[in-house]
């Protein structure tokens, strides 16, 4: 008997869920997609235990016939393909025809579906891809699908998925995403029972705009509106607007949410000199091209497209956006003589951890524009590059990489916007104890090695310590402490209006037990506005908005938050000089109860004996 074997259906269906369905995102986004493509203009999406429990979307579009609902369930069964030629002419979001039976083979699934013209409605239900059931049912025009108990059958995919509100927080990523790109279709998001989004239709694209990121954003874009062979249409922001991470960057194709570097890179080219280094425009934009111009049937997400002229479509867009873009600024006096950087956030010193006793004083408020930053700041020049690289390598070292485009507001300005914080009163100053177990605080600084290294004496014993594990443990050690004694963080001297994306609040509402005892004190302001009150110590390194951003990246895993920020606050700081070495160690040395990991330690008569043996005199 041959070794080879055909797959049994289930199991075929299965693999193929495994390219398709990585998420209950993944579910959303082809079960709204599919929606979409039936003429649906109000969508409502219902998620219990972050979609793992039960996803239900539900649909007015023209639903579909008893004979279709039990058919669209067999592997590569569509409406949008007829012969191969449709494939260079796709003009719908699906077209394979992999989703509904691959979706069905790792969850217990039911679709109920009526056509306009039909008595009733058809449900037909499917067990991990076997059993499948039809009937009979009551219900109105359109299609309701329900996916409960995800992955039950494949256990080994299930033990990978997140939280139940950071699966929540991705479902809710697409919806904002779709919303974007068919504002005249009403999106309402339900979670665990409440409304968490609820989007009207709209006929214009600004006001689907200011309804997922408010006011702020809204009354701060301009209108791009091309039409030459292609068409392009949306809103970019003003120079005077920018953030700190690529999270506004909203590029569609044919109505489709795309990750393309040539529309990013088209974009980027047009922003050219209006924006400091590291710092991202808002962006949305839908660009409309013929599909015979169009590969969409390059990634199984199909978040990724191929155009067959890249050239054409990249100084399209460069010119559409740089157009709209002049025409603001000739247009606008009050930008005239002004650096373009943004101007969103007030601006003040940026200290690192430890700052030299007397170097400054530990918080200051600066006038507008703020001067160039000084050895306390984000480096400029060639320095920025290894800002970047402790940012970076921080963010590896946590596992993180994926987290890398969200995370520019750590590692991409060469001038840091931060706010003023109020000078830290008797009641917010960090309680330190008086007792030093490891007499570390009596070294002396000797010197620094690539700004990582302190080397230092101790009673004539030589001590080499990790500086940026150091400023970790010191910034852990003093969270703990004020939150003991029930010490706030940085107060700001006024609250900072902040938008996020409706993800990102998610993620930070779920995570307000954790971001408490950080010192954090953030509230919900409306639409996706949020108000910064308070930041932890220490975290003055980063621009707030772009540190919220950063933590609410963090908050996918809030357990392991408060570690996850001190290691990417303390590699964006760096210690520069011996005086700021001797800070830190003095700092840190009455909050250790033993001798740290990060520190090692060799005393003289160890140090002259190696020096004096005879392996030691021979040149390297």
């Amino acid at each position: 008997m041959g070794r080879i074997r055909r797959l049994d259906e289930t199991l075929a269906n299965q693999i193929a869920a495994g390219e398709v369905v990585e998420r209950p995102s993944s579910v959303a986004k082809e079960l709204l997609e599919n929606a979409l493509d039936a003429g649906a203009t109000s969508l409502t999406i219902e998620v219990d235990g972050g979609g793992i429990e039960r996803l239900r979307i539900t649909d007015n579009g023209y639903g579909m016939s008893a004979e279709d609902a039990a058919l669209c369930l067999e592997r590569h069964a569509t409406s949008k393909l007829r012969v191969v030629e449709d494939l260079s002419v796709i003009r719908t979001l699906g077209f394979r025809g992999e989703a509904l039976p691959s979706i069905a083979s790792v969850s217990r699934f039911t679709l109920r579906t009526r056509e306009p013209d039909a008595l009733g409605a058809t449900r037909v239900g499917v067990q991990g891809g076997r059993g499948l059931t039809l009937a009979t049912a009551a219900g109105p025009v359109g299609t309701e699908v329900t996916v409960e108990d995800l992955f039950f059958n494949v256990p080994a995919r299930r033990k990978f998925l997140k939280r139940p509100e950071t699966e929540a927080a991705h479902i809710q990523d697409v919806v904002s995403q779709l919303a974007l790109a068919y504002p005249h279709v009403a999106f309402r998001l339900v979670r665990e029972g409440r409304t968490s989004l609820d989007l009207p239709r709209h006929d214009r694209l600004i006001d689907r705009l200011r309804g997922l990121f408010g006011r702020e954003i809204a009354d701060a874009v301009l209108p791009v509106t091309v039409t030459s062979g292609l068409s392009l249409d949306g809103y970019v922001s003003r120079p005077t607007l920018a953030f700190g991470s690529g999270r506004h960057y909203h590029l569609f194709v044919n109505g489709r949410f795309v990750r393309d570097r040539v529309l990013l890179g088209a974009v980027q080219g047009a922003y050219a000199g209006l924006l400091d280094r590291g710092r991202h425009p808002f962006v949305a934009l839908r660009l409309q091209v013929s599909p015979e111009l169009v590969d969409v049937n390059v990634h199984p997400a199909k978040t990724e497209v191929r155009f067959v002229d890249t050239g054409v479509v990249h100084r399209f867009i460069v010119r559409a956006v740089g157009d709209a873009l002049r025409g603001a600024l000739s247009g606008d006096t009050s930008l005239e003589g002004q650096e373009l950087v943004s101007p969103a956030q007030p601006s003040s010193v940026s200290v690192p951890v430890n700052s030299p006793k007397g170097a400054r004083p530990a918080y200051e408020i600066e006038a507008s524009p703020p001067p160039p930053p000084d050895t306390g700041g984000v480096p400029e020049g060639a320095a920025m590059d290894a800002h970047r690289r402790r940012i970076f390598d921080a963010m590896e070292r946590l596992g993180a990489r994926r987290l890398a485009p969200a995370l520019e507001a750590a590692v991409g300005a060469s001038r840091v916007p931060t706010v003023p914080v109020s000078p830290p009163t008797s009641s917010s100053a960090p309680f330190v104890p008086a007792s030093d177990p490891t007499g570390l605080s009596s070294c002396r600084v000797l010197g620094l090695l690539e700004f990582q290294l302190i080397v230092a004496d101790l009673s004539g014993d030589l001590v080499v310590v990790d500086a940026r594990r150091a400023r970790r443990e010191l910034l852990l050690a003093q969270w703990a402490l004020q939150h003991a004694g029930q010490r706030a963080g940085l107060r700001l001297p006024r609250p900072l209006t902040i938008t996020l994306s409706a993800a990102d609040g998610v993620r930070l509402t779920s995570a307000a037990a954790e971001l408490a005892p950080l010192g954090f004190e953030l509230e919900a302001f409306g639409g996706q506005s949020w108000r910064l009150l308070s930041v932890p110590s220490g975290s003055e390194v980063l621009a707030p908005d772009d540190l919220v951003t950063l933590v609410a990246k963090l908050a996918a895993e809030p357990t392991k938050l408060a570690q996850a920020l001190a290691t990417v606050l303390a590699d964006s700081s760096q210690t520069a000089t011996v005086a700021e070495a001797q800070v830190l160690i003095q700092t840190l040395a009455p909050l250790l109860s033993d001798w740290p990991g990060f520190a090692i330690r060799h005393t003289f008569a160890e140090l002259a004996r190696r020096v004096s043996e005879p392996s030691a005199m021979i040149p390297r």
